[in-house]
């Protein structure tokens, strides 16, 4: 059994730090859902679970989130997902620049993994704690309200929102970190040292995410004549072994085996980043 997927669009307001919210509803079923996998996208989800919890595997390692409300970081591999029976959870895709407006651990902590938003930021969960976690109406309205308050930018959050916005147009003119580290005004070091703490993943690594996300939408959609020579090389890579070894790395298996129906794949076609 498939689980049911939907998304809400974010407010205008908010989307300087909520990218979109997504639900997975599986609150109907007495069994568990089949295992679809979410895949890396740049963002942090914040996720309010209810009902009989839902288990994740990260990397060959499960794990189960009970009832509760939680922060995942930045992924860097396909994560298998399967919903409990009764169970539903409603997802806020945070921008990349957002958990480190609202905690001062260190974001490269939960890379790759999931901790509790009470171990995060105390007061936030406090807030929301009490919540009706299956009406998404609630969740979102007071996520909204919350986040007015809850977010504190500086100057190093900033840095990350001007970086990512520079990740995005050097996908598209296929530019290079060295030519973004030129304009920063950072030496590499330094603007290695801020993605570790303020992100979890290197700019290298969240490159190569935003390019295999823009190949994964055109593989979804693509036109049955398109190769995967031609998608290579519209996306920046080398050649087609260079793009095949990327996507193994993070999808663990052939481009050419890809099916849609396995993956938790967004409706709204775009990972966008830029500034509004």
């Amino acid at each position: 059994m498939l689980l049911t997927y939907r998304e809400i669009a974010t407010r205008e307001h908010y989307r300087d730090c909520i990218q979109k919210f997504w639900i997975l509803d599986n609150n109907l079923n007495s069994v568990s859902s089949s295992p679809q996998y979410a895949l890396p996208n740049g963002c942090c989800t914040l996720a309010f679970i209810s009902g009989n919890g839902i288990s994740l595997t990260f990397d060959g390692h499960p794990i189960h989130l009970a009832a509760g409300i939680y922060l995942s970081g930045q992924i860097t591999r396909k994560v298998s997902v399967v919903m409990k029976p009764y169970s539903k959870a409603i997802m806020v895709q945070l921008k990349p620049w957002v958990p480190s407006m609202m905690t001062n651990i260190p974001t490269n902590e939960f890379t790759d993994g999931v901790v509790s938003l009470k171990a995060v930021n105390s007061p936030l969960y406090e807030t929301m704690a009490n919540l009706n976690g299956v009406d998404e109406t609630v969740v979102i309205d007071k996520v909204c309200d919350a986040f007015a308050s809850c977010l504190h930018p500086n100057t190093a959050t900033h840095f990350i929102q001007w970086a990512f916005n520079n990740l995005q147009k050097g996908l598209i003119n296929q530019e290079t970190i060295a030519d973004m580290v030129r304009r920063s005004g950072y030496s590499q070091r330094r603007m290695e040292q801020q993605f570790r703490h303020l992100i979890g993943p290197s700019a290298k690594e969240m490159q190569r995410i935003l390019q295999l996300r823009q190949v994964i939408r055109e593989l979804h959609h693509r036109e049955p004549t398109t190769t995967l020579g031609e998608l290579a090389h519209r996306h920046g890579y080398y050649d087609q072994a260079h793009f095949i070894r990327a996507y193994q790395r993070v999808l663990e298996e052939l481009p050419s085996a890809f099916m849609p129906d396995n993956y938790l794949l967004p409706v709204t076609p775009h990972f966008d980043f830029l500034q509004l």
